[in-house]
Formats: structure tokens, C-alpha cells, sequence
């Protein structure tokens, strides 16, 4: 009778518990983890501290190296104190020249370890903000926007229902790595920058079976869109109405941009960060007000050579993104005004990895024609009846 029973229990139930019980799962994993690789490092920098404190008090009586041992008392003394440290010898010249010569080396391990910590550490950061500012790079045309809207409506949705949604990725063709997805290529086979097309694809399917696994099981007994994934939905809807200007081309897009701002961060991996404002000026599609959507690139020039590029990426509504204002309400449009100016200037960000030699580098930055083009803009009224 109990399997009966068993099977009325609602299957959103079922699916609830092994959820549960799978993120419990990695999550003790995950602390279990990290407590040892806490451990780890707590007794490695409890053993450097050891020797420095000896050499340290070695250094109190004129022992500043191994050289100094072949004074009688000298040796004597740092035998000593090596006792009171804990360090086995023998009161020996060739016991104690050992010790010396292996507290060096453990210190110079340990830091070294540490530094390559760090810098793993900083470049495993980079490499995700990385993967963030390059989400949507590879697609052009109407594919990208539909795509940002589509991801902020699911995204809401499941905040609405206190659920997770991981965005998945498309793969590239290879065209679009080497440029010519848009016609690219030629002087500037830029986006090729972005990685190896086949390391590209790789990173892109482990993120989207982890995804899809993880968007399957989240997505059990999600409620209906609430208020503000509605809102998206409705945006997504009005934008798929929009066309590309096909009679555009990139050249001509990009000379409708201003920069403005433009900045160069060098970290200490190496890794170029370019921040820059752009904005438009008298773009049209068919006749009627348009904006530039796509990406940039950023030439990054290091003492007067080019050393890498960042592919900056616009965002949802490219050059006219800033006419959705956010608030805790959600985004709505702005209203014409003394705000006119302000609300079409646009933050873009980019990253090269790894191209700049230190933080003290002299980096300067050229922008270049991406992948863009032109598309017709949402009119006011279409804002307004999307995000009422």
C-alpha cells in the first residue's frame, strides 16, 4: 500500500527534495573542500613563520647566513635557538648549514605558491568577467537582442517564483571567431581575439550542460511571469518587430559613434580592462530614427605597439539602451526632456587577457569597427506600452 501512496505525492514534491538534497550535496562538498584547502594553507604559513622567526632571532646575535656557522660560538648559538624553534640538529656546521639552506628554500616555496595562488585566483575572476562582457558576442543581428530580452524575462521569472536561471550560450561556427560572420576579416579579423574557436566552444558546452541540468531542475512548479518579467517579455516582443538596416554596413555604423571617457586598467596578471562611453549621432533605418547595435574594438597599444584587443560588446538596445531607465520598479522609458543628451550616452566594457607586460604599463586604446549594425528604434509610444 505505501508504493500507492508514494506515487501521490505531487511530483513537484519529488523533484523539491532531490533538488534539495543534490544542492545540500555539493554544498557540503564544496565547505569540506574549502576547509581543507583552508587547513593547507593555515599549516603552510604557520611552517614559514616558524623558520623567519628563527632566522629572525638568528639574526639578533649576527647570524644572517650559513656563512656566519664558521664562527665557533656563532654555531653554537644557532643550534640553540634552532632547539627552541623545534629544528632537529646535531650542533653540527653541516646540520646546521642544512637547516639554513632548507628554511631559505620553504620560504621561497611557500611565497612562491602564494603568488601563483594569487595570480590563479585573479586570473580565474578575469576569466568570468571575461565570459560575462563576451556573452552575447557571437550573435548578430536580431539574434542579440531577442536573445538579452529573452534571458532578462526568463531571469526575472525565476526571481518572481525564488528560483535560478543560468543563461545558456551558442557555440561559434568558427566564422564569427575569424570575423567573417558579419563580413569582418580583412584588416581586422578582430573578433578571432575573443579565443581559440575550438577552446571557445569547449567552455561554451560545459557552461550549457551545466545549465541546462541546473534551468531543468529549478524550473519544476515555476509559477507565471510576474510584473516585471512581463515587462521584458513585452520589450522582447515590440524589438522582434524591428528590422536590420541590411543597406548599412559596419564602416558606415560605426562612423555614427562617439567615444568618449575611454580608460585602461592593466591588473597585475597582465589582464587590460577598457572602459569607454559611446553614443550615437543621426542614425536612421529605413527612413526613420535607428540605432547602432553590436560590438566594437577596443586596440589596445602598449608604449606605442598593439598588443591585444578587447571585444566591447553594447548593450540590450545597443546606442539606445540608456532609454530604459531602471528602477526598483523595473525598466521604463524615459521621458523626453532635459535628459534627452544624457540618456544616449552608453558605458561599454572589454577585456584582453594577459596582453599588457605589469599595473605599469602606459596603455592607450584605438576603437575599431566589430561586428555592428543598424537597426530601426523603438518609437516613445512602443516603450511606453511595453513598460506599462
Amino acid at each position: 500500500m505505501w508504493v500507492y501512496g508514494f506515487l501521490l505525492i505531487p511530483i513537484a514534491f519529488v523533484v523539491a527534495i532531490i533538488v534539495g538534497l543534490v544542492q545540500g550535496g555539493v554544498e557540503l562538498f564544496k565547505i569540506e573542500k574549502e576547509a581543507a584547502a583552508d587547513r593547507y594553507k593555515q599549516q603552510r604559513a604557520a611552517e614559514r613563520a616558524n623558520y623567519q622567526k628563527f632566522f629572525a632571532e638568528c639574526a639578533k646575535y649576527g647570524i644572517n647566513s650559513a656563512d656566519d656557522l664558521s664562527d665557533g660560538n656563532k654555531l653554537k648559538r644557532a643550534s640553540l635557538i634552532a632547539n627552541n624553534f623545534g629544528f632537529k640538529n646535531d650542533g653540527s656546521l653541516e646540520s646546521l648549514q642544512k637547516l639554513f639552506k632548507a628554511g631559505n628554500e620553504k620560504i621561497s616555496s611557500i611565497q612562491q605558491k602564494e603568488r601563483q595562488e594569487q595570480h590563479d585566483a585573479a586570473m580565474k575572476k578575469e576569466r568570468a568577467k571575461f565570459a560575462e562582457l563576451t556573452f552575447y558576442a557571437s550573435l548578430h543581428g536580431k539574434d542579440k537582442p531577442d536573445a538579452m530580452f529573452s534571458d532578462k524575462a526568463k531571469e526575472y521569472t525565476a526571481q518572481a517564483n525564488g528560483t535560478s536561471f543560468i543563461p545558456t550560450r551558442r557555440v561559434s561556427d568558427g566564422m564569427f571567431m575569424a570575423g567573417a560572420a558579419a563580413g569582418i576579416g580583412g584588416a581586422i579579423p578582430a573578433l578571432a581575439s575573443l579565443a581559440n574557436t575550438a577552446q571557445y566552444n569547449d567552455e561554451v558546452r560545459r557552461h550549457n550542460e551545466a545549465a541546462n541540468t541546473m534551468n531543468m531542475l529549478l524550473a519544476q512548479g515555476a509559477m507565471a511571469a510576474r510584473n516585471l518579467a512581463n515587462k521584458w517579455h513585452r520589450l522582447g516582443n515590440e524589438i522582434s518587430m524591428k528590422m536590420v538596416d541590411e543597406s548599412v554596413t559596419r564602416e558606415q555604423a560605426f562612423e555614427k559613434l562617439r567615444f568618449s571617457g575611454a580608460k585602461v586598467r592593466v591588473a597585475t596578471t597582465g589582464t587590460a580592462t577598457v572602459t569607454a562611453n559611446v553614443r550615437a549621432e543621426g542614425v536612421e533605418a529605413f527612413g526613420t530614427r535607428g540605432f547602432v547595435d553590436g560590438s566594437v574594438i577596443a586596440e589596445i597599444y602598449e608604449d606605442g605597439k598593439k598588443v591585444g584587443e578587447a571585444v566591447m560588446v553594447l548593450p540590450l538596445l545597443g546606442t539606445d539602451s540608456n532609454r530604459l531607465k531602471y528602477d526598483k520598479n523595473g525598466y521604463l522609458p524615459y521621458t523626453p526632456g532635459s535628459e534627452e543628451n544624457k540618456r544616449r550616452v552608453v558605458a561599454i566594457e572589454g577585456m584582453c587577457l594577459n596582453c599588457c607586460k605589469s599595473p605599469q604599463s602606459s596603455c592607450t586604446v584605438k576603437f575599431a569597427p566589430g561586428d555592428l549594425w543598424v537597426m530601426d528604434a523603438l518609437s516613445d509610444a512602443e516603450l511606453k506600452r511595453a513598460t506599462k
